[in-house]
């Protein structure tokens, strides 16, 4: 969805791009990242990155957009669907699914950012983590949101509350995506489960 923090979080993981401050809507065409292990680290893989337009984040260029995803999702592994904690958009979401393959559902994560906009917004800045009056916000929220997506889905969403501007849960995050991943992929996805998203690098080609 449009201002969830999509490539914020990419930011966040990667690096890759210094600009993204998750209060505004920032990519408006698919922009693809290549990114590999650290040359110095023994181990060699690499991984393809897409990040998305939100699906509504330009006023008429919504069945555009769909097709857009249609066609990109299916070349993906495992896809991240991000949602503002503090404003889900419950029904649009449901919508927005169910115009998806079923087949898609399988290699989804839910991704539920900016938990720390979450009210009453006083958040233990000495531990980084949510005051335990967030935490019981979290924990409703995230329960409303798993409850919305199980009627399309008919299945347990993954679904992961995280911070990307805290880089609070991103490394949860990161490895509940790369569990989704199956196939021939599953193989590089074991190898990366042993390793941090802080391991890899953005390719030099791609730079």
């Amino acid at each position: 969805m449009s201002g969830g923090g999509k490539s914020a979080t990419l930011c966040a993981w990667f690096g890759q791009r210094q600009d993204c401050d998750g209060c505004q809507v920032s990519t408006h065409l698919l922009d693809t990242v290549d990114l590999a292990l650290a040359r110095s680290h023994p181990q060699s893989i690499a991984l393809r990155v897409i990040d998305t337009p939100g699906i509504e984040s330009i006023p008429g260029r919504g069945q555009e957009f769909s097709r857009l995803y249609h066609t990109c999702l299916e070349q993906c592994d495992a896809i991240l669907w991000v949602v503002a904690a503090h404003q889900p958009a419950l029904d649009r979401m449901q919508m927005h699914l169910r115009q998806l393959p079923p087949h898609l559902y399988a290699r989804m994560v839910f991704g539920v950012n900016q938990v720390d906009r979450i009210e009453p917004m006083d958040w233990n800045s000495a531990f980084d983590i949510p005051s335990q009056r967030q935490e019981e916000q979290i924990k409703r929220v995230v329960a409303v949101l798993s409850a919305s997506i199980y009627v399309v889905i008919e299945r347990e969403p993954p679904l992961i509350s995280y911070a990307a501007q805290r880089g609070y849960r991103l490394e949860l995050l990161f490895h509940t995506l790369l569990e989704r991943c199956s196939g021939a992929s599953a193989r590089a996805a074991a190898r990366l489960k042993l390793l941090s998203h802080q391991d890899l690098v953005i390719h030099a080609e791609t730079r």
